[in-house]
């Protein structure tokens, strides 16, 4: 989304970005999902035929939860089918041919229309950094799923 930079600049005080050169791990902040943008891209991900849960706390880490304290976020989990977890060989297999393919593309597709509604509505765009902004630093991680479980398989992992 093109207001990217422009709201890392204009972040909100006590949002630092730096790096701790003695840190040996990932720091991972909550993922903070903006609630219009995720039920945006899951009634996109409906109209391909996807059928989205709630989101909710998978309890997983990722950098986009940074992101996410500094500007308005989503993220798209999409299934591929099968049973396979993540980080396997079966996972890995699960992620070639034209089923995965399909996931790629409605994932693209989603996000894409997401987009577009936000940059066509300047009152939608004003208020969804609005809401950003007025949110308490941190936050509950609450990643956008499709059929979230405690064991997540290749049909619940992102595309």
């Amino acid at each position: 989304m093109a207001a990217g930079p422009r709201l890392l600049r204009g972040r909100r005080p006590g949002h630092r970005l730096r790096a701790d050169p003695d840190q040996t791990t990932p720091a991972y902040a909550d993922l903070r999902q903006d609630a219009w943008l995720s039920e945006r891209c899951a009634h996109h991900a409906r109209l391909l035929g996807r059928s989205p849960a709630r989101p909710a706390s998978v309890g997983a880490s990722t950098d986009m939860g940074n992101i996410s304290q500094v500007m308005p976020s989503l993220h798209l989990t999409i299934g591929l089918g099968g049973t396979a977890l993540p980080h396997t060989s079966g996972f890995t297999a699960a992620t070639v041919g034209p089923t995965a393919d399909r996931a790629v593309l409605d994932a693209a597709l989603a996000l894409a229309r997401t987009a577009a509604d936000l940059a066509a509505d300047p009152g939608r765009r004003a208020e969804v950094i609005r809401a950003h902004r007025a949110r308490p630093a941190g936050g509950e991680a609450v990643p956008a799923t499709e059929g979230a479980r405690e064991a997540r398989s290749a049909s619940e992992v992102p595309a």
